[in-house]
C-alpha cells in the first residue's frame, strides 16, 4: 500500500483511494510519497504540546505548538466558562431547583447548559489552535 502525504492539506492519502479522491476533485497536486512507519507515527494522535505538522522536508513532523496558541485557548476556554455560569446565574436555576420552583422546561435547558459546561471541561487545549469549540444551548424564543 503507497501512502502519501500532502504539506497542503497537512493529511495522508492512499493511492489505492485515488480514484475516488480525483474523481471528487480532491487529490491534492502537492504529495509525497512516505513510509508506513511514517504513517504509523504521524498519522494518530500527537504526543502532548504537539501537533502534526509539514517538516523542513515537507514530510510530516511533530511541532511543539508554541504556547500562546495553548495559552490563548485557556482564556477563550474560561471567558466561555464565565460566560455559560453567568447565564446559568443569572436564571437563578441553582436557587430555583433547590426551593422546587423550576419549570420542566428550565430544568431541560439548564441540563443543556450544564452539558455544555461539561463539554467544555473535556477541551483539550493542547490541540490548540485546532479546537472544535462546543456551541451553547439556543436561549428559547420569548
Amino acid at each position: 500500500m503507497k501512502i502519501n502525504y500532502s504539506p497542503s492539506k497537512n493529511a495522508f492519502y492512499e493511492e489505492e483511494h485515488k480514484e475516488r479522491y480525483l474523481l471528487s476533485g480532491s487529490w491534492p497536486g502537492d504529495l509525497i510519497e512516505v513510509s508506513r512507519d511514517d504513517f504509523i507515527e504521524y498519522g494518530g494522535n500527537p504526543p502532548e504540546g504537539k501537533t502534526r505538522a509539514p517538516g523542513p522536508d515537507n514530510k510530516p513532523a511533530w511541532l511543539t505548538i508554541p504556547l500562546d496558541f495553548v495559552e490563548q485557548a485557556k482564556a477563550e476556554n474560561k471567558r466561555h466558562t464565565d460566560e455559560a455560569n453567568n447565564y446559568i446565574n443569572e436564571q437563578q436555576w441553582p436557587s430555583k431547583l433547590m426551593l422546587g420552583r423550576l419549570s420542566d422546561d428550565e430544568k431541560l435547558l439548564f441540563n443543556k447548559w450544564l452539558d455544555y459546561l461539561d463539554a467544555l471541561k473535556e477541551i483539550d487545549v493542547s490541540g490548540a489552535p485546532d479546537i472544535l469549540w462546543p456551541t451553547p444551548p439556543a436561549e428559547p424564543a420569548s
